[in-house]
């Protein structure tokens, strides 16, 4: 059975123009996650790019730093909007490989299996015509994938997107709060529209990248439009 390197499925429709390669995550972590750049002093943009760890082992009296990209995005949390979200993540970030060898001794293996290393730039996209995502990674407690809902920033926070009804007036209503069961979504936190509905199995789909098993199956796909520009 084939695995997957990221939260996508493979069919998309982007614009290279639409890609910014400017930041590294700060998280390691499977690709087409939503992000938010990291601001303050935790992000600094004129930083020599040097990091303080070893590529390899700490060997005394030498140096052998990493690189980094010192510009950072984090996923985005429950309560940010599209104001916040800057795209989605294209590559994973990843420090080893499913057989847990170090990707940052192996270019190629990096490249084979969709990933950076930490501190490496990712790609992020942030309008997509059409691009696919695995059920397991969409936030339904709100509303069904199916077209003519919109896809909003989750509230479970983790990067994740949402489907939510707009006909449905309760779920934009502006009582309860982040953690309480009556919090509900508001315009400022639709980034897309959803283009297909999922599978009605729940356990469709290739299997997780570090998991195996119907339990860690990626519940099909479904198809959406995304925007995060403003």
């Amino acid at each position: 059975m084939p695995t997957i390197r990221n939260r996508f499925y493979p069919l998309q429709d982007i614009d290279e123009h639409q890609v910014i390669s400017l930041f590294s995550t700060l998280q390691t972590g499977l690709g087409g996650v939503l992000v938010k750049i990291v601001t303050g002093a935790a992000n600094p943009q004129n930083a020599d790019g040097w990091s303080n760890a070893p590529v390899g082992a700490a060997v005394a009296n030498a140096i052998s730093y990493r690189y980094e990209t010192k510009m950072k995005v984090t996923p985005t949390v429950s309560g940010d909007t599209s104001y916040n979200a800057l795209g989605l993540t294209l590559l994973s970030t990843l420090e080893y490989d499913e057989n847990g060898i170090p990707l940052r001794y192996n270019d190629e293996r990096a490249r084979e299996i969709g990933a950076v290393r930490s501190g490496e730039t990712v790609p992020i996209v942030t309008k997509a015509t059409i691009i696919g995502i695995w059920g397991q990674y969409i936030d339904q407690s709100l509303g069904n994938v199916q077209p003519g809902n919109l896809v909003v920033i989750s509230n479970s926070g983790n990067g994740l997107l949402a489907a939510v009804d707009p006909n449905n007036a309760t779920n934009f209503s502006t009582s309860g709060t982040a953690n309480g069961p009556t919090f509900r979504y508001n315009s400022t936190q639709v980034v897309g529209k959803w283009l297909t509905s999922l599978p009605t199995a729940t356990n469709t789909g290739l299997q997780n990248e570090f998991g195996y098993g119907t339990a860690n199956a990626q519940g099909g796909y479904a198809l959406f439009q995304f925007d995060t520009n403003i």
